[in-house]
């Protein structure tokens, strides 16, 4: 939608979803000289992965916040002293958590109370906004810009779900960008593979 920082990459899995988002953050640092993001995503291992990711590109003040992280409370006070005081100086971090934590209204609160114009959220496997917890916050989420990763956006039986999505990414009627697994094979992205469904 024109004016809005709002994209819904649809891209097949091994395509480049996760680098595409943090190119947008680091454009962002280059543009503004700050990085203030928020990742959700479905599983701590993925909270670890996308860690390492952000280590490539130099981000640094990375929080974990999941059940294997004990001092993530104490991390967010610092971030959220960082913006009180500033000194002339936009703080830098990146929050990564994933979406069991963030349905919970005690952290929900906390990690919904950033600058609402400057932090860009990225939701990883965003049809999980569509669900759940989640899905009864929606609307309560405070930040403007946003990104949404997929490879599989459409929530099956579920229309009311993907309309909600579509507009909290703020598309109408199709997705931002899409980048199918057949132009990935076609393009050479993807090397040429085949699935053999085993019916159980």
């Amino acid at each position: 939608a024109k004016g809005q920082e709002r994209l819904l990459l649809v891209m097949a899995t091994g395509t480049g979803k996760t680098i595409t988002s943090l190119n947008v953050l680091l454009e962002i640092y280059n543009k503004l000289k700050y990085y203030k993001a928020i990742i959700l995503v479905p599983t701590i291992t993925l909270v670890e992965q996308w860690a390492k990711e952000c280590k490539k590109f130099n981000f640094t003040n990375i929080v974990k916040v999941c059940s294997k992280n004990s001092k993530w409370k104490e991390e967010i006070d610092g971030i959220k002293l960082a913006e009180q005081i500033k000194n002339g100086k936009e703080p830098s971090y990146v929050i990564i958590c994933t979406y069991a934590s963030f349905a919970k209204d005690s952290i929900f609160i906390d990690l919904n109370d950033l600058p609402k114009k400057q932090v860009l959220l990225i939701a990883d496997e965003a049809h999980n906004m569509g669900s759940g917890g989640i899905r009864r916050k929606i609307n309560a989420i405070n930040y403007l810009r946003r990104i949404g990763l997929s490879a599989t956006p459409e929530r099956q039986f579920d229309e009311e779900g993907n309309i909600r999505l579509m507009d909290f990414f703020g598309c109408d009627n199709s997705y931002t960008f899409e980048y199918s697994m057949e132009e990935a094979i076609r393009k050479g992205a993807l090397c040429k593979y085949y699935y053999y469904p085993h019916l159980v």
